[in-house]
């Protein structure tokens, strides 16, 4: 059999042993809308079918992970009433670059939460390891956010 994604032999399962470590970080999925695999940033068969005629975006269902709810229900049950929680805070929201660059790309990254006081001064940034960061790809990405906040 060959695997639904990238066309390699698969023995007797629909997915590859690399696509099935794909679709274990969730960069996979078995499209609800149309039974196939696919990357889950690839519009399915049927909305390829009409994309001319298509809105390309919609809504998320949530902000956060499974995962990540969990966590935040446990830090939420914690946290003292004079704090708050912001989930999935851009780090150009709370971090500024002192050399005034033009550009400042390594910002452009998310952290699961960021805990601030009632005057949101950012006090703890909060980042969930879970299986969507096990890629080298995400790794590297986490490596350059740590990187940065050891230096604050």
């Amino acid at each position: 059999m060959k695997c639904k994604v990238c066309g390699a032999g698969s023995g007797k399962y629909p997915l590859c042993r690399e696509c099935n470590r794909k679709r274990q970080t969730g960069m996979i999925i078995k499209c609800p809308k149309c039974q196939q695999w696919h990357y889950i940033n690839m519009p399915c068969v049927e909305e390829k079918k009409t994309v001319g005629e298509k809105f390309l975006y919609e809504l998320k269902e949530s902000l956060v992970t499974k995962t990540e709810m969990e966590y935040l229900n446990c830090i939420k049950a914690v946290l003292p009433e004079n704090y708050l929680i912001q989930v999935q805070a851009n780090l150009a929201s709370f971090i500024v670059r002192t050399d005034g660059a033009r550009f400042q790309n390594e910002l452009y990254r998310n952290v699961d939460f960021i805990i601030t006081d009632l005057s949101y001064h950012p006090l703890v940034a909060v980042e969930i390891n879970d299986q969507t960061h096990l890629t080298e790809d995400r790794r590297e990405r986490d490596k350059k956010v740590a990187k940065l906040f050891n230096r604050l």
